[in-house]
């Protein structure tokens, strides 16, 4: 069934595998195999390959370093086009242009070293760019939405060119969330700073991180931030933290993540997720709502 397009993905310059763990592709560190996991570094490469899978007709999941997703133990049973590794980078008039592959740590550094600001807050989300503004990634008080200007992808096989109003962004949200889109490229506005003030900043939010989120392997937050709602505290204040399914955890540090205390599979971090869920809903009749993508099937 994957032969053709798998011949086709590699011939495009893309690096193809056939029944290939995702586990250590993702930041839980679990997770099944897919049939197929196509990596491109490439922004034209990845086009290419975007546009065969297309053509094959065949089951597909766009991915950038799956730092915000629970891979199922059982994989998934279709091919996973994973962007990520891109080194496009490049200075415009009002900020930098840069492909969707890139590492979000990439892009601080390189704003940083060309004494451009205002991006720093997202140098230590392990994510790529085009998967942060999908999701519209924030932290200390800032999100993505606040840097964009234009986004250039795909969608059922066509290219766009939105501003940032269309969009459509929203906490946690965008009009790419959910959706087949391929982000090649973004424009962020930035503003002048020294390199060393930025690089004191990005050092700064490094040591915030380490001092007050865990450093086991985890997917950041769990749930998202409903209005006044801050998942955090509901947990903690339920007297979850700490609690264990299997190999899989509450954070001591901090109640919002769940992280791998080392022996977890998918389906203890997926069975933790709904137990915490279900407990504070039980204790304060407040339903949380997950901030993390889900791959493969899932039972509950």
């Amino acid at each position: 069934m994957y032969e053709k397009v798998v011949e086709d993905l590699r011939a495009a310059g893309c690096e193809v595998y056939e029944d290939k763990k995702l586990a250590p592709y993702t930041s839980f560190k679990t997770g099944g195999s897919a049939d197929v996991l196509c990596l491109c570094r490439d922004g034209a490469v990845c086009k290419k390959a975007y546009g065969l899978i297309l053509e094959s007709g065949l089951p597909y999941f766009i991915a950038g370093k799956l730092s915000n997703t629970l891979v199922s133990d059982n994989g998934f049973r279709g091919i996973v086009l994973r962007y990520a590794g891109e080194s496009v980078i490049k200075k415009t008039d009002g900020g930098l242009e840069a492909g969707g592959g890139v590492s979000l740590s990439a892009l601080c550094y390189y704003a940083a070293q060309n004494n451009l600001g205002g991006a720093e807050f997202l140098a230590s989300v392990p994510g790529t760019l085009g998967g942060e503004v999908t999701g519209n990634a924030g932290c200390f008080g800032s999100e993505t939405k606040d840097l964009i200007t234009e986004v250039k992808g795909m969608k059922n096989g066509q290219p766009f060119c939105l501003s940032a109003a269309e969009s459509e962004f929203s906490y946690r949200n965008s009009a790419f969330k959910n959706t087949d889109c391929l982000i090649l490229s973004v424009k962020l506005k930035l503003k002048e700073r020294a390199k060393e003030i930025s690089l004191s900043l990005i050092r700064d939010i490094f040591k915030q991180r380490r001092e007050t989120q865990p450093q086991e392997a985890s997917a950041g937050s769990i749930f998202r931030r409903d209005g006044d709602i801050i998942p955090a505290k509901l947990i903690d204040d339920c007297g979850l933290k700490g609690l264990l399914v299997g190999g899989a955890q509450v954070s001591r540090k901090h109640a919002g993540f769940i992280v791998n205390t080392g022996c977890a599979n998918s389906k203890d971090i997926y069975y933790l997720i709904s137990d915490v869920r279900e407990r504070v809903r039980a204790l304060t009749g407040i339903l949380l709502k997950e901030e993390i993508n889900y791959l493969g099937e899932f039972r509950s």
